[in-house]
């Protein structure tokens, strides 16, 4: 205790203080604001009407809104993924290409409290494994370690946007683990070393944009639309379009429309009702294991027609669904965009195709760095509409 207030009243918190004198600030993180040198560590850190909270969640199904907590401000959280193929194929030999290599074990620290969840590779596993079918070859193990990433952070961030809402818990901020990473390896973070973006980062573009529409649903059978706005000004005329899908069609199963006035600086949930009064309009494609051959795509338009967000949502699991079969994807054309160094990608497909991934680079076998850059969307739910 000794070292540590030396080093965060004497030194960071100190410095800080100097050097920005615009700002209040705290000790550290977590914290409820209270620390003095007398009672450094406060006990209530993890106190959901004052301070901020870190919650890793490990155990429970992460695609469950239940699970996570309602706090003031979150301000760290995650879920490890490896990064892509084409990364770690650069620092590795054939011998380590497989999911329980000494090398896989090596690269893995997370030790969980509860030892029967086994180390972090194994969590990512028992974790992806409760909505897909765990993938067979080592390129395709480390991308389903990024889709589940993805949709963890997804849901829990969404959560934590969605309880702006001044009925709920007022969350004014959410933060996840982590950015970067320094080497290749598994870690909590959204952008691989060299700058590859994995999933969650293209996910992360979208779920903190200034306006989102956002639907969650419960175990009991119960949605609800939430729209969350940073800007300060209320925008009336708003219209939020939904489009139901199969994933064996090429056009949705229903489409309707509900009139929506964006709030400022908050969140308001526009609409509430049963699940199954959504999957009723795919008149029985949708009935099998709770909605699983279904999804939802849902935009929402300020009063001029422009996109202010784009959501979906994926009803059960993925692994239940009797109708997700191969979409036929191909990519048409790359050819020079407008923009100087951009490239415009045609791709096409015979049917819907959750989490459509592009990559960039040569094949990594040949242990050629791929090209930095980024696309304008990756991760995508693939729709036939699109072509």
């Amino acid at each position: 205790i000794k070292d540590y207030v030396t080093l965060y009243f004497d030194t960071v918190f100190s410095t800080v203080g100097v050097l920005d004198v615009t700002r209040p600030h705290v000790i550290s993180s977590p914290s409820n604001g209270d620390e003095t040198r007398a009672d450094p560590v406060q006990n209530m850190w993890y106190n959901f009407t004052n301070g901020d909270i870190h919650h890793y969640e490990y155990a429970s199904d992460c695609w469950d809104v239940t699970t996570y907590p309602n706090p003031r401000f979150a301000s760290e959280y995650g879920v490890q993924s490896f990064s892509s193929f084409e990364t770690i194929a650069l620092v590795t030999s054939e011998e380590d290409w497989t999911w329980t290599s000494a090398w896989m074990q090596h690269r893995q620290h997370l030790v969980p409290t509860d030892a029967t969840l086994g180390d972090g590779n194994n969590i990512m596993k028992l974790q992806a494994e409760k909505h897909f079918a765990w993938p067979t070859t080592y390129p395709d193990q480390l991308l389903m370690t990024q889709i589940q990433q993805a949709m963890c952070i997804k849901t829990q961030t969404e959560v934590y946007l969605r309880n702006k809402d001044k009925t709920k818990a007022h969350t004014m901020g959410a933060l996840y683990w982590q950015g970067n990473d320094i080497w290749p390896t598994v870690s909590w973070t959204s952008i691989e070393y060299g700058g590859r973006w994995k999933m969650l980062h293209y996910y992360a573009k979208e779920f903190f944009t200034p306006v989102l529409v956002s639907l969650y649903t419960l175990p009991i059978g119960i949605y609800g639309t939430s729209v969350v706005s940073d800007a300060l000004v209320a925008e009336p005329g708003a219209v939020l379009t939904y489009h139901l899908w199969s994933y064996n069609v090429t056009e949705p199963l229903a489409v309707w429309s509900v009139p929506v006035t964006i709030p400022a600086n908050t969140a308001v949930e526009i609409e509430t009702g049963r699940t199954s009064d959504i999957l009723s309009r795919g008149k029985g494609a949708c009935s099998d294991a709770g909605g699983s051959d279904c999804f939802l795509v849902y935009t929402l338009k300020n009063a001029s027609g422009d996109i202010l967000s784009q959501n979906w949502h994926i009803f059960g699991s993925p692994k239940n669904s009797s109708v997700l079969t191969d979409p036929k994807l191909q990519i048409l054309s790359v050819a020079e965009g407008q923009l100087a160094g951009t490239f415009d990608i045609i791709i096409k497909g015979a049917l819907p195709a959750p989490f459509t991934w592009l990559s960039t680079g040569k094949n990594a076998y040949l242990r050629t760095p791929a090209p930095l850059g980024v696309f304008s969307a990756n991760g995508f739910i693939y729709l036939p509409t699109m072509g």
